[in-house]
């Protein structure tokens, strides 16, 4: 029989998502894992979604919610660490919901592992279709030394998004999220690592994200454009800091490769057009900084793509997505 010895903090951030909230507080409440705190918290909706949380908060008693002034989804999160009285925490985000097994199974696991994080997969979904990740169902064990590896393989997402984990609370030691900032968890995330000695990942699809096609992260805006850039440059500084010199360059090449693939989507949205003239002149100056100062550490075949860039970045999205595309629908 599981022993449900450890609290498990469960964190909602509520902005607006009175559709889909009833569907995420069921799949928390009924968790094989019982032993659960689950804070709700309320970032000053206008809809009926602070009347949701107030329901939930009188239908079961390990539910607290928290209303607050909207601070965004930082502040909602910060909100939520600041009164975890669990020794383990993970997050849901409001519109979002998790499998029945997840917390147990997260839970075994980071005991069994004895890792300080616990990673799982997720499935992304819309009104329309569910769209299942290509490393569904791995199992492996990072130590320490490697920890900072997966920000730049193919298990970067779930190794960055906060919403598809179990954490020991140390943690989060003098960590908070940053306020008022789109893509929140590139901030934290080098921070996170740095805390853990290790980290589990157990790639089943224990989560359910819900893209909306109006939601922020499916958006191409001048803030997030320059939440990207910081970032990135966040990240940066911080393997400065610890002079970890492979690291600085590798993500120096993720971020050329994000904000390129950013570009290249927002030249095909109906954002204006003119704006993205600054963030194109600035990518390719980070794209000449790279092959100035570092070339001699990419093969010959990335030093091309930073030079046909710095050329042209029309051409160069023919070659990496225009065609890569073509090619995947014959």
């Amino acid at each position: 029989m599981l022993d449900e010895k450890d609290l498990i903090s469960i964190i909602v951030p509520v902005y607006n998502v009175e559709k889909y909230l009833d569907r995420c507080i069921d799949s928390i409440i009924n968790q094989t894992y019982k032993n659960i705190e689950i804070i709700l918290v309320d970032d000053g909706s206008t809809d009926q979604s602070s009347i949701i949380c107030d329901k939930y908060s009188k239908l079961d008693k390990r539910i607290k919610t928290i209303h607050k002034k909207n601070g965004g989804l930082s502040s909602a999160r910060n909100t939520g660490l600041d009164i975890a009285k669990g020794n383990l925490l993970g997050f849901v985000d409001g519109d979002d919901y998790i499998d029945s097994n997840m917390i147990e199974e997260l839970y075994k696991n980071i005991i069994k592992t004895k890792a300080d994080i616990v990673i799982c997969n997720f499935v992304r979904f819309d009104e329309e279709k569910e769209t299942f990740n290509k490393y569904s169902k791995k199992k492996f064990i990072v130590e320490e030394k490697d920890k900072y590896n997966y920000l730049f393989n193919e298990y970067r997402i779930p190794t960055v998004v906060q919403w598809n984990k179990l954490f020991k609370k140390e943690v989060f030691k003098d960590i908070e999220y940053k306020k008022g900032k789109i893509n929140e968890d590139e901030f934290t995330v080098c921070s996170e690592l740095n805390n853990a000695k290790r980290i589990s990942y157990y790639l089943e699809p224990f989560y359910h994200y819900y893209q909306r096609n109006n939601s922020i992260m499916g958006s191409y805006n001048i803030n997030r454009f320059e939440t990207i850039f910081e970032a990135y440059d966040s990240q940066i500084n911080f393997f400065k800091n610890k002079s970890m010199d492979n690291e600085i360059i590798n993500t120096k090449l993720v971020r050329f490769e994000a904000i390129t693939y950013f570009l290249y989507m927002a030249n095909k949205s109906n954002m204006t057009k003119k704006p993205l003239k600054k963030y194109i002149k600035k990518t390719k100056s980070i794209a000449k900084d790279v092959l100035i100062k570092y070339r001699s550490n990419f093969s010959l075949k990335k030093q091309l793509r930073f030079f046909v860039y710095i050329l042209s970045p029309s051409v160069y999205n023919y070659i990496v997505y225009n065609k890569n595309r073509i090619k995947e629908s014959n």
